[in-house]
C-alpha cells in the first residue's frame, strides 16, 4: 500500500468507543439515546481535559463527555466517546476533529496540522466524521481515516459517509448523510467515483450501489454532494478492500445447531481500520417440531459501534464488534464486556432492549490470517432477543481463558474465517 496523506476526519457522533489494556481488554460502555460513556482499564481517564503538549495519549486512556486531547489538540465531541482506544498518540472522539502530534482547528478556519500517526487508528462504525463548516483542512506527514474514510471540503456544507460491501461480489454501498444545509439548500446529486477504473454513479437518492468492482482490488472513493446554489463538497476513503466473514460458535447443549455470524466489512489498510462490520447471528436454540434443527432464525447485526487495538499471542490486530441496535447496551449495568449473561434493563428497571452482538478479530497485517487460539478465545457473542433468551440470561458464546467463563449453554468460539472478495 502506498501511504497517503489523507484529510482528517471526525466520528459520528453516536459512534462506540472503549479502551483495551493489552491482551485481557475491558469492553464496557452505555449509549442511550446517542450518547455514551466508555470506561478501561489500564490507563487515565480525561473529561474535557488536555495532556501536555507535544505529548501523545497512551493505550488505556479514555475521554468521557467533551473530550479529550493528545499532543497539544482539544477535541470536542457532539456525543460522549465509545468504542475506541488510542494506541501510540492518537486518539479519536465521537464529535468534531482529531489529531496527534500535531494541531487541530475545530470550528472551520485553517487546515489541520502534521498527522502523527504513531499509533494505530480505530474505526468507528464506518462513518466518518464532518470537516467544520466553511472550512477545508489538510494533512501532512502522515495519514488520516476513521472508518475506512477521510473527507475534504469544497463548499461550505458537511457531510458524512461510509462505505461497504454490497450484498453480492462485485459491488459497494455508499451512503451519505448532509449535516446542513442552510443557505446552499438541498443536496441535488450525488456523484460516486471508484478508482482505479473510474467507476462513476450519479445519483440523487440514497443509499448508492456502486457495481463493476474487480474482485481482490483495493478501491479509493470519492463522493461530491452538488447543492441548489451550484456548490459542492467532496469527501474521500482511503484504499479500501472488502472482505467476508464467518464465526462459528460451538453450541453442546443445542446440536446440531451451532451459533454462526456470517457478515462482510471494508478494510482500510492506509489506516488499518475496520469499518462496515454487518452480517447476521443464527439463533442455536432454533426448533423445528420440538428438535434442534435447522434453518435457524437469525438476527441481523448493522452497526459497528466498537474498534478496539488488541494484541493477541504476539499478533496486533482489532477486537471489532457490530450490534442489534444502535447502542452498545447488552447486559444489565450497561456495556456489553463478554462474560456478562443478564440482559440490560434487569437491574435499571425497564424491559429488555433486545440487542445482540458479535465480535471478530481482525489481523491488521493481513486481515486473512489463521487464528491462533490466543485470538480464537477472544471471539464473543450475546444474543438477548427473544429467541436468545432463558429467562433473564442471554445466549451467550466466550472462553474461560478470554474472558473468565464460557457461554451461558457452554458455548464458546471454535474458528473464524474471514476471505477477500
Amino acid at each position: 500500500m502506498n501511504g497517503k496523506a489523507l484529510i482528517t476526519t471526525a466520528v459520528l457522533g453516536a459512534l462506540a468507543w472503549a479502551c483495551s489494556s493489552d491482551n485481557d481488554a475491558q469492553l464496557s460502555g452505555a449509549a442511550t439515546g446517542g450518547a455514551s460513556s466508555a470506561t478501561g482499564t489500564g490507563g487515565k481517564s480525561a473529561t474535557g481535559a488536555s495532556t501536555e503538549a507535544g505529548t501523545s495519549a497512551i493505550a488505556g486512556t479514555t475521554g468521557l463527555g467533551g473530550g479529550a486531547a493528545t499532543g497539544g489538540m482539544a477535541m470536542t465531541g457532539g456525543s460522549a466517546p465509545m468504542g475506541t482506544t488510542a494506541t501510540g498518540g492518537m486518539i479519536a472522539t465521537g464529535g468534531v476533529s482529531t489529531s496527534s502530534g500535531g494541531m487541530a482547528m475545530t470550528g472551520g478556519a485553517t487546515g489541520m496540522g502534521t498527522m502523527a500517526m504513531g499509533g494505530m487508528m480505530m474505526n468507528m462504525g464506518g462513518m466518518v466524521g464532518t470537516l467544520p463548516a466553511g472550512g477545508s483542512a489538510s494533512s501532512s506527514g502522515g495519514s488520516s481515516g476513521i472508518g475506512g474514510t477521510s473527507s475534504t471540503s469544497t463548499g461550505n456544507k458537511p457531510f458524512e459517509m461510509s462505505v461497504g460491501p454490497g450484498g453480492a461480489p462485485g459491488t459497494a454501498i455508499v451512503n451519505v448523510t448532509a449535516r446542513s444545509q442552510s443557505d446552499s439548500g438541498a443536496v441535488t446529486e450525488y456523484s460516486v467515483t471508484a478508482q482505479p477504473g473510474s467507476i462513476k454513479v450519479t445519483s440523487s437518492t440514497l443509499p448508492i450501489m456502486v457495481t463493476g468492482l474487480v474482485a481482490q482490488t483495493d478501491y479509493t472513493f470519492t463522493v461530491v454532494a452538488h447543492y441548489e446554489d451550484g456548490s459542492a463538497q467532496s469527501a474521500m476513503t482511503g484504499e479500501l478492500g472488502f472482505y467476508d466473514v464467518v464465526e462459528t460458535f460451538d453450541e453442546p447443549m443445542t446440536q446440531p445447531n451451532n451459533t454462526i455470524f456470517t457478515g462482510s466489512f471494508a478494510y482500510d489498510f492506509t489506516a488499518e481500520a475496520v469499518s462496515s462490520l454487518a452480517g447476521t447471528l443464527t439463533e442455536s436454540m432454533t426448533k423445528i417440531n420440538g428438535v434442534y434443527a435447522s434453518p435457524m432464525t437469525t438476527v441481523s447485526l448493522g452497526y459497528q459501534l466498537s474498534s478496539v487495538a488488541a494484541n493477541l499471542g504476539g499478533v496486533n490486530g482489532l477486537l471489532v464488534t457490530t450490534f442489534g441496535l444502535p447502542t452498545t447496551d447488552t447486559f444489565t449495568g450497561g456495556g456489553f464486556a463478554p462474560g456478562g449473561t443478564q440482559y440490560y434493563g434487569l437491574q435499571e428497571g425497564t424491559p429488555n432492549n433486545h440487542n445482540a452482538y458479535a465480535m471478530i478479530f481482525v489481523n491488521t497485517q493481513d486481515p486473512m490470517t489463521s487464528l491462533a487460539q490466543a485470538q480464537i478465545d477472544k471471539l464473543a457473542y450475546a444474543d438477548c432477543t427473544a429467541g436468545g433468551m432463558m429467562m433473564s440470561s442471554c445466549m451467550t458464546g466466550t472462553t474461560a481463558a478470554g474472558y473468565g467463563r464460557s457461554g451461558t449453554m457452554g458455548g464458546y468460539p471454535m474458528s473464524q474465517v474471514i476471505t477477500r472478495r
